[in-house]
Formats: C-alpha cells, structure tokens, sequence
C-alpha cells in the first residue's frame, strides 16, 4: 500500500517526546559540574602607590612637612634613600656572582675588573675568598678552564650555573665623583658575618670590619632588634659559634638596613614612619627589589609600595 503524503510531497513528521531527555540531562548535568576540576587562581595584593591628584593649576599638592615620605630608589649599581623631599648619599654597590661549576667547584667573579675569587676555605666549610692569581682575566671560567658564557644556545648543555648575586658596597669616602668610587677594587668594604649571614654591629649600628675585632665571650648584635647574643666555642641558645664567624665583602642591603633602622628609630613618631615605597626600573632584576624590600622589612618598614622608576 502507498503510503499516505501531503499535497506538496512531504511525509507528515512523527511526534517526539523529549520529555525522558530533558529529565536526562537534568541529573547529568549537576553530576558532571560535581566530576570537573576546576583551577584555582593564587592572588597576591601588593599595594601600590596611587597617582598624584593634581591641583586646577597643574601644580602638584605641597608635600606633607609632617610625614617622612620615605623612599628607595633601585639601580644597577646604587641604591639611593629620599625623605622629606631630599635624598640621603647613594649607596655604590659592584655586582660579584658566585659560579658552581659541573665539577662541583665554587668560584667569584667580578666582571667589573674581570677578577676570579676562590674560596680557600671550601674543604672545612668555611669562608674565606681570596683573589685567583692564576687567573689571567678575561670571561669567567671555572677552575678546570671552561669558560662560561654570557647566554646559553636553546638545548645548549650548560657548564655552570648562578648561585648567587652578591651586590657589594663601595666605600665612597675621599672620592670626588662615581669614576673614583668605582675605578678602585679596594673600596669594596668588609664586614663580619655569622653563621645565618647576618651582619654584626656595635652598640653605634657601626659594622664590624674584621674577625679580629671579636673575641669569645664577647657580646654582640646585628642589625635586628633584641639580636644581643654572645660568642662561644659552640652555637647555643643566645650563643654564635665564634668558630662559624667568617669575614666577607659587606652587602648594600646591609647598608642600606643599617641606614633605614637609623631613620626609622629617629621618626618613630611620624605618621608613616611605617611606610617606605621602593622605586625600581624595568631593568632591574626581581631579586634585587625582594632584597631591598626584606631589608627595609627588618628594618621596622611594614607597610611597603613598589613603583617604577622614571614614569
């Protein structure tokens, strides 16, 4: 039998019930957002400084006579400390990076003057870097003579690898402009650490600049509050092992937290003497402004900004 069409040829469409779908998905769907992982985002809040409300005239707003509008300024090579509208000297400072070779050799490099220091303490753990007369300058090269280059090619094995930037201060006394305080290796200044690489001061927050300023039984701090502890033969409770005190060249976050804890102790009563904003540029390495802001940290500035410096 034909079967039955329409005047215009078109089959007559069945009725569907999608009613079993629709009650399909409705059980599937809450059970497949309960299955699915979702990824969660990690939010860091970093207050930064607001801009500047300017006046009808375009003057900017007078500064507040009352408040110690602190600030650090990060360069390549300085860092430099303002307040009040005036700045403080600059705090010179020469990049040394420590190497660790394949062979597991540590060695210093000074690109500035192209200087190799070595550690001639290594075999007992301790520290003591001294020049390389061996080594005739030039790129850095570890000490089985394989020379380190500036970048490595994609895939390219490395040779050696960074384990640390030291920024070490200059001594800028006598010196009539930046040329003098950098055109002499012996301005790099000296300070006495301890085993956890801290700093130690006087009661005057005046660093140490040798071992043989300090003796056992001595009593002595560092740069953190209530830190007054005592030298011995053996680390103990308020006790550094005088035996783990080493001398080495003095960092310029040192330098700088012995300055920021002096301002900070002298304005203590100001109504941001807790606040410090740190201006750095897009050079400026990440590790360089987590120094700064660890030292301005220790040194009683909670409250801290970060800007970019020159716009």
């Amino acid at each position: 039998m034909a079967s039955k069409r329409k005047k215009n040829g078109v089959a007559d469409a069945p009725n569907l019930d999608l009613l079993p779908v629709m009650a399909l998905m409705t059980v599937l769907i809450p059970i497949l957002l309960s299955m699915a992982s979702f990824q969660k985002l990690a939010v860091v809040e970093i207050n930064m400084p607001e801009r500047s409300m300017m006046n009808a005239d375009g003057a900017p707003p007078e500064v507040d006579d009352q408040a110690l509008n602190l600030s650090v300024a990060v360069g390549n090579d300085y860092l430099e400390i303002w307040a009040r509208g005036g700045s403080m000297p600059k705090i010179f400072a020469d990049e040394i990076i420590e190497y660790r070779c394949q062979t597991g050799d540590n060695f210093r490099y000074h690109p500035r003057y192209q200087i190799r220091y070595i550690n001639e303490a290594a075999a007992t753990g301790g520290h003591k870097w001294v020049q390389d007369k061996s080594f005739s300058g030039g790129q850095a090269k570890c000490l089985d003579g394989t020379p380190i280059p500036d970048t490595y090619a994609k895939g390219e094995k490395r040779v050696a690898q960074k384990e640390a930037i030291i920024m070490a201060a200059r001594s800028t006394e006598g010196a009539n402009s930046e040329e003098e305080v950098f055109g002499d290796p012996a301005r790099l200044l000296r300070s006495v650490y301890n085993a956890s690489d801290s700093a130690y001061v006087d009661g005057n927050l005046e660093f140490y600049t040798s071992k043989s300023q300090l003796h056992p039984g001595m009593a002595v701090q560092t740069l953190r509050e209530n830190s007054v502890r005592k030298l011995g033969s053996a680390a103990g409770p308020a006790v550094d092992d005088f035996g783990a005190v080493y001398e080495d060249w003095r960092s310029a976050y040192d330098e700088l937290a012995k300055v920021l804890v002096g301002i900070h102790n002298r304005f203590i009563d100001l109504p941001d003497a807790d606040n410090i904003i740190v201006f750095a540029g897009d050079e400026i390495p990440f590790d360089k402004i987590i120094q700064v802001m660890d030292a301005a940290r220790e040194s009683g500035f909670w409250n801290i900004q970060l800007a970019k410096l020159g716009g």
